[in-house]
Formats: structure tokens, C-alpha cells, sequence
């Protein structure tokens, strides 16, 4: 199945029995099974095929492979060598591949070779031919090992030759595709392409140019000032400087002249996701999953439906449902997504995520939440509406065609959000959706609303959860190959898998520190290595990814650069250093870590004096920034993280007051406890202002009970000293405890807590408390069919109003 999809993917085909695989890495797949590394002990058997098959017509003459191969032997020792390397590499392959003919080496014509291939796609040009010939284009020819020192091998010069034409071939197959890429407004595919062609070839100016033109129009300014200055370093290297052209272009993007683009065409959805949720837009091959892969096949064929993916963090869980994206795409469906815990504690924030991105790029997405929240406690026509907006905005991304919608770390939303996902599942038929969802199994736990959500669509047939597992060794050494070749031994390989159990994010990891390395140091786990990996690249980086852990797993550049201290060209160049090392990606809309597990290494790392002092430092930035518009979630969160409680307090209050507004009542319900904790016994004024925010969004929640024990506690904390306003707050609050309990049926209970509202109002006759109360208790009385006792406590209530002009 994987080889399937793979040869699908970079242009071989299925029916081949044998494949040769030169670009990137040297491999040989014979009847979908790669020979392995260990088969390939003797050097020549290798040698020789790479040299036949890259022979112009596969043919090669027995006196010009002799010649290659051992040019310090006499004819009689060559030809022996010549047969016996022969003969080793028929033993591996299986059969007459190549074969010796009238002296004539020859490999078979149904042999499939990937740079014949590449070669074939970029002859054939078109923008399909070219896009198949960059698929194929993995790396540059693998020459296998160097010459003895002191002296060249024919082989060698040929094959760097073959190489550096091939190196020139890419570039003129990618230019073009990223040209038009960027035409189409597709910044990310663009830029993904250009940096390839400056891997292979970094004095390519038209590349440098068109690059920086593309970093400025999306917002990244002062990337695009760092890839200039590359331009510079690469074209000086060759003794030339930059063109008139591109300098011009610098001159303008520093006058403000260039910038972000008032609209642009959407972009690949699928391109997108993987860009936002994996930090590359084309991320290396699915391996080791199978039956994954046909699960999320079936769900594309259904057409509709909802899967949870349940996994450790690391497992691979995000990889998997972008692949799931890709093969919806392909048919024909429209991409989506959204991440989890992107604004804790913010109602619906996971699918408020999602829309917004797409209307990033389209303005006809509509924002399901397109006006800022009314005061109050919001009731279920908000709540609906939202639903309804919701709904609005995929069927707009949609446009007519089934949706693909990824939920990443949905462990991490809201509880208005998981509600909402519970709804979507229940319409996904009526509306052509299919939803996969990442879920770290670690976070569920009995009572969770994660656990609950999950339950409930469980119980109801409303999605399937299916467990990502850590990969076994067969699919770790193609992890592992993809990553660093076919030059890894068996030692090697099985220390990573020891070291990593097959946890495929650990592999990566492990992977990058030992090809950091030169391959001479394998850490001993995989937090070691990213340590390593950190502490190589220098005291900046190492402060802007510190800065960037406490900012969360995404980051806006400039507040991180401010925390961290650094001056603006040595953030600028740490953060460049940090994006080629893998450890944050950038997606056009800001940054974030390359996976979540990394973050949390460097968190872990941070000493406790200074993680404070980074949450206090991130805090004041957020509320110096112009407009002062910044989330108060966000404020709230690292003041408390700062262990500025008191700071934090009107934070969380006004957080609160936003969710409730917004029918987010469990997350408003939240915000307010987390305020009443950090609150002094001297704080008496602001503590009753939440109990009874919150008591009224335990109302609305339908907790009768909570909501009265709230409003007597406000009741009780009511300043007994305030002579004008004491009575009527403690009054005020006796009145909505009492109302709490009758709206749950508790009466009799009501009526004393009014009976302790009338003595805490006072005994002035025209309190306006004391009308307010007597109101309720006449409409609980008739309630009772009471109609005399109501009648007087309505007379009474009347008559205290109109004293107090409250009539």
C-alpha cells in the first residue's frame, strides 16, 4: 500500500519489478521490498549498477567499466574483478539485471531507474512534467564512497559530472513551477520551491530575487532583508554581486513599498494544512501505516464522517490525517483546518481558528464571529447563531464540494468547542463533511471534558477513534532511510529504535542530531539531542527559542524578539538559524515549533526564576502593544505564569465576561474560579462582583444550586460598613439567590432568602432593595396560588418603589 502511494507520488510505475533509486539516496527495491543495506557489503556489485545505469542507454562497455571501476589493474585482473562483481550483484538482485553480452554490459530495459525518470518529466516540460520531474528530484546523485586519497577514479569524475548536470536540470525544472506558483498566488508552494533550488544551487539570483519579493509580500520583512543578505554572500562567493534589478527591490521593500497584499487567490488547502499543522509542505512519506492509510481511504470514499486519531505525542498522528487531506483532495474535496488550544480558554476557539485562516486568504469566508461580544450572559439564540455561522463559513470553503476538515490537538479546545464538534459530527451527511481529529490519549481522563466529548460520540456511532501506535522496525528504517539515506548500518539503526521504541517524532529527532553530527554521534535520547541541537546554534537562538517556549507552541516574531533582547539583526539571524535547523517553521502568518514536543523540551529546560521572569516580560509587551488590543486570555495566562496573581485578576474577569458573552459559559465559569483564587481577603468589593458574575452564568448553566451558594456569598461579603450602597448590594444579591432557588423549585427556601434579603436591605420603608425583593416574593407567591399573600407583598413592593422613584 505505501509503496503504492509512493510510486503514485514521484512518478514510478506500479508495474516495475525492480526499482533503482539514485537521487537523495542509493536504494533498490526489487518486487516492492528494498534489499537491504547489508546486502551491499562489497562496495562494487553497488558500483557497477549505479555505473550501467547511468550509462547513456543503459549500456556500458565490459574495457570502460574495467577502466572505471579498477584503473590500477592490468586487462587479465580487471575482467576478474569485473566478473565477480558481476556475478555478486546477480545474487542480490535475483536475476540477470545486467547482463555481459558480446562485451556489453547491459541493465534490463523494464528496470525502472528514477533519474531516467527525472529526466523523461523535465524533457517533456509543461507544468505537469516539470512538477513530476521536482517530485522526483529527492537529492543530488548518490556517488556512493570517494577515491582513495591521492587519486581519482574514472567513476568518480563521471558521476560528479552526471551530478552537476543533473543539479542544473532541477533548477531549470523548479524555476519555472515556482514562478508560476507564485503567479497563482501560492506564496507557500513558491517559496517551498525556491529554497530547494537554492539548496542545490545558492547562486541562483533569480530565485534569491523572486524569494525576497515573496517573504516581503506576505509580511516576513525582515526575512526578506536576511535572504537578501544571503543573495549578497552567495553571488560575492562567485565573484559577482547582486543585479541592479535586486537591489532595487531591496531599496523598495526597506521605503515600506512592498507588502502584504491586499487579497490573493486561496491556496491549496491540503498544501496549507501541512504547512500550518507539520511546518512543510511536503512532508516526507507516510511509513509503517498501512492500515491507517486504508481507513482513511474508506472515510474519503463515504465521503462523509468523523475520525479521532488517539496517540502518544509524537506517534505521527498529524502526519496521517495531512495524508488523509491529500487523498480527499485529490478527489475533488476541499481542505480545512484548525488547531486546539491556539487561545486557551476562548469559547469555540478551535473552529473560530479554522475560518479565520481561510478567510486569510479568501475574503468570501464569512467570520462566524464577525462582531465583538454584547455585555451580559449570552442565552441560546447566541449560541445557535454561532452554530449557524459556523456552518456558514465551511459550506463557503466548501463551495459546492465535500469538506475536509483536520482538527489538530483537539485534547486542547474548549468545551464549547468539543460541542460543537459533537454537532458537526451529528450533520456531517447533510453537509459533505468528513473530520479527522488528532487527540493526545494521555490528556483523556474520567471527566474530562475531552473524555466526555469523546464518549458521546462514541456511544452514538457519531465517529470512529482508531489508535496510532509507535511504528515497528521495518518502518523506522524506511523513517530513517528517508531522513539520512542507505548510509546508515545496522547498529546504527537498532540503537534508534531502542532509543526511541519507534516513536516516529523521536526517530526525527535522534535522525537530525546524528546527520547534524556527520553521523559520527548518536545521542542517548532524543531530549538530549534537541539540547544539543539548541546549544550548537548559540546563546541567540537559544534566547529567542526560550522567549518563543513561554510564547506557546505558535509565536508572533516581534513580541519574541523584544523578550529575548536581542537586537533586530540577531534575532532576525537566530531565528533564520533556528527555521533551517527544523526546530520552528514558518507559515506566512507567524511561527511555531516545529512539533509540540520540542517546545516543551525547551520549557522543561528553562530555570524556574527565569521562565517567570519571561511570562512577566512577555505580559508587558502584550499590553504595551498598539491598541491594547491584545486577548486578556493570553494576558491572564502569563501574568499567572509570572506568578503575578494580582495582575492577573482583571484579566480573568475580563476573560470571563468575554466568554460569557459569547455562550462559552463552562469557559466563563472557569475564568471567573481561577480569579475568585488569586483574590486577598482586602479585594471584598471586586470577590462580589465575580461571585455574582459567576452565580449568573451558573444560572444559565442550569447549576440552580451553585449559583444561590454564589450569590449568598456575595451577600455575606457585601460591605456592612457602606451605609448608601451596603443595603442594595446585600439585598441585590439575597434577591438573585432567592430567584436561583425558586427557579429550581426549592420555594421554601426562596422565600427565607428573601426574608435575609428584606433584613439586610434595611428597614427604611422605601429602599429600593426592599421593593426589588418584595416584587419576587409576590410573583413566587402567586406562583403558589398564594393570590391574597401576593397581592400585599405586590401592594408593599409597589409602594417602596414609588417612595424610591424606582417606579
Amino acid at each position: 500500500m505505501e509503496d503504492a502511494v509512493q510510486l503514485t507520488r514521484v512518478g514510478g510505475p506500479p508495474s516495475a519489478l525492480l526499482r533503482l533509486y539514485l537521487l537523495g539516496r542509493f536504494e533498490v527495491i526489487r518486487a516492492d521490498a528494498p534489499i537491504p543495506p547489508q546486502a551491499w557489503r562489497r562496495r562494487r556489485p553497488a558500483d557497477l549498477l549505479r555505473l550501467v545505469a547511468l550509462a547513456p542507454g543503459r549500456r556500458l562497455s565490459r574495457e570502460r567499466a574495467i577502466e572505471a571501476l579498477w584503473p590500477d589493474k592490468d586487462p587479465a585482473s580487471g575482467a576478474n574483478n569485473l566478473h565477480r562483481a558481476l556475478y555478486d550483484l546477480r545474487q542480490i538482485l535475483g536475476g540477470r539485471w545486467v547482463d555481459l553480452d558480446r562485451g556489453q554490459l547491459r541493465l534490463r530495459a523494464d528496470a525502472w531507474v528514477d533519474v531516467d525518470a527525472f529526466e523523461r518529466a523535465a524533457s517533456e516540460g509543461g507544468r505537469d512534467g516539470l512538477a513530476r520531474a521536482v517530485s522526483l528530484y529527492r537529492g543530488d546523485l548518490a556517488l556512493g564512497e570517494e577515491p582513495d586519497e591521492g587519486r581519482e577514479r574514472t567513476e568518480a569524475l563521471e558521476l560528479r559530472a552526471r551530478r552537476a548536470a543533473l543539479r542544473a536540470r532541477f533548477v531549470e525544472a523548479a524555476l519555472p513551477l515556482a514562478r508560476a506558483a507564485a503567479a497563482d498566488g501560492d506564496a507557500q508552494a513558491a517559496s517551498a520551491l525556491l529554497r530547494r533550488v537554492l539548496e542545490v544551487d545558492a547562486s541562483v539570483e533569480e530565485a534569491h530575487r523572486l524569494l525576497i519579493r515573496l517573504l516581503a509580500e506576505t509580511g516576513r520583512r525582515a526575512e526578506a532583508l536576511r535572504q537578501w543578505d544571503d543573495c549578497e554572500v552567495a553571488l560575492r562567493a562567485g565573484g559577482v554581486g547582486p543585479s541592479d534589478e535586486t537591489r532595487q527591490l531591496r531599496a523598495a521593500i526597506q521605503a515600506g513599498e512592498i507588502g502584504p497584499a491586499r487579497s490573493r487567490p486561496p491556496l491549496d488547502g491540503a498544501l496549507r494544512a501541512a504547512r500550518r499543522l507539520l511546518g512543510a509542505g511536503d512532508p516526507p512519506p507516510v511509513r509503517g501505516r498501512g492500515p491507517l492509510l486504508l481507513l482513511l481511504e474508506s472515510l474519503v470514499e463515504q465521503g462523509a464522517g468523523a475520525l479521532v486519531l488517539l496517540g502518544e505525542s509524537g506517534a505521527g498522528k498529524t502526519r496521517l490525517a495531512i495524508e488523509g487531506a491529500r487523498l480527499a483532495q485529490g478527489r475533488g474535496t476541499a481542505v480545512l483546518s484548525g488547531i486546539g488550544g491556539t487561545s486557551p480558554g476562548v469559547p469555540y476557539a478551535l473552529f473560530h481558528d479554522a475560518p479565520r485562516e481561510e478567510a486569510r486568504v479568501s475574503p468570501s469566508v464569512p467570520d462566524p464571529f464577525p462582531a465583538g461580544p454584547a455585555e451580559g450572559v449570552a442565552g441560546e439564540d447566541v449560541r445557535l447563531a454561532i452554530f449557524e455561522g459556523v456552518e456558514q463559513a465551511l459550506r463557503a470553503v466548501a463551495d459546492g464540494r465535500p469538506l475536509f476538515l483536520v482538527l489538530d490537538d483537539l485534547h486542547l479546545a474548549d468545551e464549547s468547542s468539543l460541542n460543537l464538534f459533537h454537532l458537526l459530527a451529528r450533520r456531517a451527511s447533510a453537509l459533505r463533511l468528513m473530520m479527522v481529529a488528532t487527540c493526545n490519549e494521555d490528556a483523556i481522563h474520567a471527566g474530562t471534558p475531552i473524555q466526555t466529548a469523546l464518549a458521546h460520540v462514541d456511544c452514538r456511532r457519531l465517529a470512529r477513534g482508531v489508535r496510532v501506535p509507535r511504528l515497528g522496525l521495518a518502518g523506522m528504517r524506511e523513517q530513517v532511510r528517508d531522513l539520512l539515506g542507505d548510509g546508515v548500518d545496522e547498529e546504527t539503526l537498532a540503537r534508534i529504535y531502542r532509543a526511541t521504541d519507534g516513536s516516529p517524532f523521536l526517530v526525527e529527532e535522534l535522525a537530525r542530531a546524528y546527520r547534524v553530527s556527520g553521523g559520527v554521534m548518536l545521542p542517548a535520547d532524543a531530549a538530549a539531542g534537541i539540547r544539543e541541537r539548541v546549544a550548537r546554534l548559540g546563546p541567540g537562538a537559544e534566547a529567542v527559542l526560550a522567549a518563543a517556549a513561554v510564547a506557546g507552541p505558535r509565536f508572533d516574531f516581534e513580541p519574541v524578539r523584544l523578550v529575548s533582547g536581542l537586537p533586530v539583526s540577531d534575532a532576525v539571524a537566530a531565528l533564520d538559524d533556528c527555521l533551517a535547523a527544523r526546530l520552528v517553521d514558518g507559515d506566512g502568518a507567524g511561527y511555531r515549533f516545529h512539533h509540540v514536543l520540542l517546545r516543551e523540551a525547551v520549557y522543561a529546560g528553562l530555570a524556574e526564576d527565569r521562565r517567570k521572569a519571561l511570562h512577566g516580560a512577555l505580559a508587558d509587551v502584550l499590553e504595551a502593544a498598539t491598541g491594547n488590543d491584545r486577548p486578556s486570555e493570553a494576558l491572564a495566562h502569563h501574568r499567572r505564569r509570572a506568578g503575578q496573581g494580582a495582575r492577573a485578576v482583571r484579566h480573568l474577569a475580563s476573560a470571563g465576561h468575554r466568554a460569557a458573552a459569547r455562550a462559552g459559559l463552562a469557559e466563563a465559569l472557569a475564568f471567573y474560579g481561577e480569579a475568585l483564587e488569586l483574590l486577598g481577603p482586602e479585594d471584598g468589593e471586586v470577590r462580589v462582583e465575580l461571585l455574582e458574575a459567576a452565580a449568573r452564568v451558573q444560572l444559565g448553566l442550569g447549576e440552580v444550586g451553585g449559583a444561590a451558594r454564589a450569590f449568598r456569598q456575595a451577600a455575606r461579603l457585601a460591605p456592612a460598613g457602606d451605609l448608601e450602597n451596603g443595603p442594595a448590594l446585600r439585598g441585590g444579591a439575597h434577591r438573585l439567590a432567592a430567584l436561583a432557588l425558586a427557579a429550581g423549585g426549592h420555594l421554601r427556601a426562596a422565600h427565607a432568602e428573601i426574608d435575609e434579603g428584606l433584613r439586610s436591605a434595611g428597614e427604611a420603608t422605601h429602599a429600593p432593595a426592599r421593593g426589588r425583593l418584595l416584587c419576587l416574593r409576590a410573583q413566587i407567591l402567586l406562583h403558589e396560588g398564594r393570590y391574597l399573600e401576593a397581592r400585599e407583598a405586590a401592594e408593599a413592593s409597589a409602594a417602596a418603589a414609588a417612595g424610591a422613584g424606582d417606579g
